[in-house]
């Protein structure tokens, strides 16, 4: 085993595709590279921000939506490529009797205020030709936003899986559109002040550690010690998920081949981009002050990236 060279820290809130970080730390696959990592899993968003802000840890995976959030409050962070893609985690429902029926002037009910979640209603607007200008947005707790679709009060709402079925079944909804209907991209960011300290080696090699456990991972002799650690690191202290449940939330995300990956990172991560800025902008889902910053030559850094998995396919 290789001596670690340097110390980092990954700051995550529980979600089991990001289990492939604790599996990393717990397994020794970054000192297998020559780097120390330290998990934090924080249990709260409103924690997790709290750390993001603070630039209290190195490494931070985010949907490249969610770093929308971050750049609003004044924190520049670097996208540090593409690793994942989503697949259908956040469902936007809509009354299965209002499916051919006009959105402008509509309600549209969204738990979270979050840009990320703008953003999923920007990029449904978009397939009906219209902008967030067109609807209002409200938002509203998983209860209050039920309660008002079942009895008939709003006609679309986004959802996070929790209340996704009884939505469709209770209050007759349909699913309209999705994370996975569009390129919505996960990645790992850092604060530019943090990314500056850290070597492009250092990074490749946190980057083929996080290649070691997903192997690992997809090694089904392995499945057991996997729900393991997702019950007893990622998710500690929340009640045990059996195996149905862990593979169901592995399902929210889709994990592209090494290959594909890297084709991903070398060309496609530029349109990504360039489609999501596109939508940003027209829908002023960015604090105009900040709007200068989102640039693919500002925000993106990838070519750690782009080596560890040209290093990985090699190996």
């Amino acid at each position: 085993m290789t001596e670690p060279r340097n110390s980092f820290s990954l700051a995550m809130v529980p979600f089991v595709p990001w289990a492939v970080y604790n599996v990393a730390e717990e397994k020794g696959f970054w000192k297998q590279r020559g780097i120390e990592v330290k998990v934090v899993v924080h249990t709260t968003e409103v924690e997790y921000v709290k750390v993001v802000t603070e630039h209290r840890s190195s490494f931070y995976p985010l949907p490249l939506a969610s770093t929308l959030d971050f750049i609003n409050m004044g924190i520049d962070l670097v996208y540090l490529g593409v690793l994942d893609l989503a697949n259908g985690h956040k469902h936007l429902i809509m009354k299965t009797a209002f499916l051919d029926q006009p959105l402008e002037g509509q309600n549209i009910a969204l738990y979270s205020e979050e840009c990320t979640t703008q953003y999923l209603v920007a990029r449904y607007l978009k397939t009906r030709g219209l902008l967030l200008s067109d609807v209002n947005l409200i938002y509203l707790d998983d209860q209050a936003l039920a309660d008002r679709f079942i009895n008939g009060d709003l006609k679309l709402v986004l959802a996070f899986r929790g209340i996704k079925e009884k939505l469709r079944t209770e209050g007759k909804g349909t699913v309209v559109f999705t994370t996975a209907d569009y390129p919505d991209a996960f990645g790992i960011t850092t604060d530019r002040r943090t990314l500056n300290n850290i070597s492009q080696s250092d990074q490749q090699s946190f980057f083929l550690g996080r290649f070691d456990a997903l192997q690992w991972i997809a090694d089904p002799a392995n499945l057991d010690e996997f729900n393991t650690i997702v019950n007893e690191v990622t998710f500690r202290g929340f009640p045990d998920m059996d195996e149905a449940d862990i593979q169901a939330q592995r399902g929210e995300v889709r994990v592209p081949r090494a290959s594909d990956l890297l084709a991903l990172n070398r060309s496609g991560v530029a349109d990504i981009f360039n489609d999501f800025k596109d939508v940003v902008l027209q829908n002023r889902i960015l604090d105009e002050q900040y709007a200068e910053k989102l640039t693919f030559d500002h925000m993106i850094n990838n070519r750690a990236l782009i080596e560890a998995l040209t290093l990985f396919q090699s190996s």
